[in-house]
C-alpha cells in the first residue's frame, strides 16, 4: 500500500513538473519546433520539396535522367521550393532554373580533381553550353552538389547566369542601363564544380551573388568568370583551372576573402575593367602567371590587396618577364597593396637551373595614386623584389623589407624597397 501511494505521488509530481516546464517554456518549444520543422520534413514530398528519385531519376551514372529532373522541376511552385538530389550520379541535359528555388543535395567531396562524393550531376552530352542554366533567374541557390563536366564538349560551363532578357551594356564604358532590373541573388554554397571544358561558373552581368565554401577546380578555362557587381567569394578553393582561377572583366564592388587560389594555368586572379574590389586574407600558390594580375588598360581603380600570402607564383618560365611575378599592376589607379607576405619557400626538388620564378614579388607599370607599403618579402623573388617600369604619378612605394632567394647561403640577399 505504501509503495502504491509512493508511485502515485511520484507520478503526480512528475506530471506537475512537466506541466510547469511546458508552461514556462512554451515559446522556446515553439521556436525550436519551427527550426526543426524543415529538418523533420526533409525528404518528404510536398508542393515545395521534390525528390528527383521520386519522379524516376535513377542516379546510376548511366541512365538519362533528363525527363525525370525536368518533370520534378515542373512540380515546384513558380516562386520557391527545393529540388533535392539524393546520393547518386545523375546524367542530364541542360537544367533550367526557376526563380526563388534551391537545387540541393548533401554532397561530400575531396579536393582531388577526380575524387567526388555524392550526389554528382554531369552533362549528358557535350553540346549544351552549360549544365545549370540560370539565365534570367532570380533568387536561385545551389547547395551541396557536385557538378562534374567530365571534360565533355567545347567551352561548356558548369553554371551560367546572365541577363539575356535585358539590354546588354558593358560596364565602365561611361554608360549603364537605364534600369538595372532586379538583383539576381544567386548563391553557390558547399559545392564542387570541376572538369568542365569551359568555366566552372560564368556570370554575365551578375548583380548580387555569393560563392561560399566551394571548390571550383580543373575546368578548361576559368574557375569563375565574372562580369558583374556586388558579390562575395568566401572560403573557397580555385585550383588547377586551365586559365585563371578568377577572371573579372567588368568586375566591381565585390569581396574575395579567406580563399585558396593555386595551380591555375595562366594566373590566380585577373582584373580587366573593375573597381571597388577587396582581395584579403587569402593564399596564392604556384599559379603559372601572376597571383593577381591587374590590367588597367581598360580602367581599373580603387582596389585593396591586404593580408594575403603569396608563394611561388609566376611559375610559367615562358611567361613575359612582367608576368613572372606574384602581383602585376599595369596602368591602375587607387590600388593599395599592404600587409601581405611574399615567400618563395624553396623546396629540395626545385630545378637547379639559374632561371627561377618568380622574377619579381611585385611588378608595377604606370600607376596613379597608388600605395604599396608594409609588405614582408622574405625570400620574395629571384631577381628583384619590386620592379618599377613606366612613370608613376602620385604613388608611394616604400617600406617593403625583404631579401632575394639565394640557395648558396640559405638566407638570401637583403633588400629593402
Amino acid at each position: 500500500m505504501h509503495s502504491k501511494k509512493c508511485s502515485v505521488s511520484i507520478s503526480k509530481n512528475m506530471s506537475s513538473r512537466l506541466h510547469l516546464f511546458i508552461s514556462n517554456n512554451v515559446w522556446c518549444l515553439l521556436f525550436f519546433g519551427i527550426l526543426l520543422r524543415p529538418v523533420l520534413s526533409f525528404g518528404q514530398n510536398s508542393p515545395d520539396f521534390v525528390n528527383v528519385k521520386d519522379f524516376g531519376a535513377s542516379g546510376d551514372g548511366v541512365s538519362d535522367d533528363t525527363k525525370a529532373i525536368q518533370f520534378a522541376l515542373s512540380i515546384l511552385p513558380e516562386n520557391g521550393g527545393v529540388l533535392y538530389f539524393p546520393s547518386g550520379h545523375y546524367l542530364s541535359e541542360k537544367i533550367k532554373g526557376k526563380n526563388y528555388m534551391t537545387f540541393a543535395g548533401d554532397a561530400t567531396f575531396s579536393w582531388l580533381p577526380d575524387s567526388n562524393g555524392s550526389p554528382v550531376i554531369s552533362p549528358l552530352n557535350g553540346d549544351m553550353g552549360c549544365l545549370f542554366d540560370l539565365d534570367g533567374c532570380v533568387g536561385v541557390k545551389l547547395v551541396g552538389l557536385v557538378l562534374d563536366g567530365q571534360k565533355k564538349g567545347e567551352n561548356m560551363d558548369g553554371v551560367f547566369s546572365g541577363r539575356s532578357n535585358e539590354e546588354q551594356v558593358i560596364p565602365f564604358e561611361g554608360t549603364f542601363r537605364k534600369s538595372l532590373g532586379e538583383e539576381q541573388n544567386i548563391i553557390i554554397e558547399d559545392c564542387k564544380i570541376s572538369n568542365f571544358s569551359g568555366c566552372g561558373v560564368r556570370f554575365n552581368l551578375g548583380w548580387v551573388w555569393a560563392i561560399r565554401k566551394s571548390i571550383i577546380s580543373s575546368n578548361g578555362l576559368d574557375g569563375f568568370n565574372i562580369t558583374g557587381y556586388d558579390g562575395y567569394i568566401i572560403d573557397c578553393i580555385f585550383a588547377l583551372n586551365g586559365r585563371m582561377g578568377i577572371y573579372g572583366d567588368g568586375f566591381t564592388a565585390s569581396t574575395i576573402t579567406a580563399s585558396r587560389i593555386e595551380l591555375n594555368g595562366a594566373g590566380g586572379i585577373y582584373i580587366g575593367r573593375g573597381s571597388g574590389l577587396q582581395i584579403a586574407n587569402s593564399f596564392f600558390c604556384e599559379n603559372s602567371g601572376p597571383a593577381i594580375w591587374i590590367d588597367g588598360a581598360k580602367k581599373v581603380r580603387a582596389i585593396t590587396i591586404s593580408g594575403n600570402i603569396f608563394r611561388r607564383n609566376g611559375k610559367n618560365r615562358n611567361q613575359k618577364p612582367e608576368l613572372n611575378s606574384n602581383i602585376s599592376l599595369f596602368n591602375a589607379s587607387g590600388v593599395v597593396v599592404s600587409g601581405n607576405s611574399f615567400h618563395h619557400m624553396t623546396l629540395p626538388w626545385d630545378d637547379p637551373k639559374p632561371y627561377r620564378w618568380p622574377r619579381y614579388s611585385i611588378f608595377t607599370d604606370s600607376l596613379n595614386d597608388c600605395v604599396i607599403t608594409g609588405n614582408a618579402m622574405y625570400q620574395g623573388a629571384w631577381e628583384e623584389l619590386i620592379c618599377n617600369r613606366g612613370e608613376h604619378k602620385n604613388t608611394v612605394i616604400e617600406n617593403n623589407p625583404g631579401r632575394l632567394v639565394n640557395l648558396s647561403n640559405g638566407s638570401g640577399e637583403l633588400k629593402t624597397n
